[in-house]
């Protein structure tokens, strides 16, 4: 398991030494489905297909205290 991991289910996003947006497996996991654009912690398996759902058994489960809401806006 990649060390960091951890600490990347606790914030949705960080900036990367380029200063890029990257979001995190917390996001990407709350966001339900894979966007197939090879996001670098895509949580999804396998990886990097538009539409899959399938979470990593790494992963787990987020904490719901941790999960987010996305709301359709008209």
């Amino acid at each position: 398991m990649d060390p960091d991991l951890p600490q990347r289910l606790k914030t949705d996003h960080y900036r990367d030494e380029n200063g890029n947006t990257v979001m995190t497996e917390r996001f990407l996991i709350n966001r339900g489905v894979c966007c197939g654009m090879g996001c670098r912690h895509c949580p999804y398996t396998p990886s990097h297909q538009a539409g899959n759902r399938k979470v990593s058994h790494e992963l787990g489960d987020i904490p719901e205290q941790g999960r987010i809401s996305f709301e359709k806006r008209a």
